[in-house]
């Protein structure tokens, strides 16, 4: 565990664990570093994993205002700060956003994109609409709790994602002014799929979960036909395949990483 501090004075906590070749876990909206816990105790034999908090969650500092420009300043200043050169990168959410941003303006640091269920503002859009179709349930709730009372219709297996989601709580607990700061960053950056998913070429892993109500509709997905995109539907999952299915994921994963 430590931090480090970025060129406009924020402090970014981060873990690094493991030996082998550099990969990079970047957090979903609301989320933080402990989403990857379970991931982590499977990856670390084989990879030196760095995860860290992105700014305004976790345990990182949480400005009153930043933007989808900040974090990717952020990861470029941590991969700079830990001499990394070139690494694999593995984003859940508007982490894999994260990532295809880097892999679109700094691509020489990365070796290949895991990208999971992520949908740009579709992930904000996606939960005000879902709030709004169940708004007799969720009237007067704070966000968080009305996370907790549409799990149903984010996950399919409930059970994993729930204690996938108490453990990020129990590491660490996001305010509602903090989600709402976060939420407006994410609101910088309208435009992903299609255009950067299909701008970048590095060797990338698309995975989305059937049953995850964030989805873009099918004319936003990735090209699956493009050489260097190797897409899958994960038939038994919501919004965190690499969670709700874990074994599998970890056997596409690693074949992935294999034929690169």
């Amino acid at each position: 565990m430590g931090d480090f501090t970025t060129k406009d004075r924020r402090r970014i906590h981060l873990k690094k664990m493991g030996q082998g070749v550099p990969l990079v876990l970047i957090h979903d909206l609301y989320g933080n570093i402990a989403s990857f816990d379970a991931l982590a105790e499977r990856l670390k034999p084989h990879f030196t994993l760095i995860c860290y908090d992105l700014r305004g969650h976790g345990r990182s500092s949480k400005p009153n205002h930043y933007e989808m420009s900040n974090h990717l300043q952020d990861l470029v200043s941590l991969l700079d700060h830990l001499q990394i050169k070139k690494a694999h990168f593995l984003g859940h959410g508007m982490g894999g956003i994260i990532a295809s941003l880097l892999a679109c303006e700094a691509s020489d640091y990365v070796q290949s994109l895991t990208l999971i269920g992520a949908y740009d503002n579709n992930i904000v859009n996606g939960m005000a609409h879902l709030m709004n179709e169940h708004r007799e349930m969720t009237k007067g709730f704070t966000r968080l709790e009305a996370t907790l009372v549409l799990f149903p219709y984010i996950y399919h297996n409930k059970k994993a994602a729930l204690k996938w989601y108490q453990q990020q709580r129990i590491y660490s607990y996001e305010t509602e002014n903090d989600m709402a700061v976060a939420t407006r960053a994410l609101h910088t950056y309208q435009e992903y799929q299609k255009e950067y998913v299909n701008k970048f070429t590095v060797p990338a892993l698309v995975i989305e979960g059937a049953f995850d109500p964030f989805r873009n509709n099918p004319a936003q997905r990735p090209d699956v036909n493009a050489r260097h995109i190797d897409y899958k539907e994960y038939k038994h999952s919501g919004h965190a395949p690499h969670i709700e299915e874990i074994e599998k994921f970890l056997v596409d994963f690693e074949t992935f990483i294999k034929n690169i």
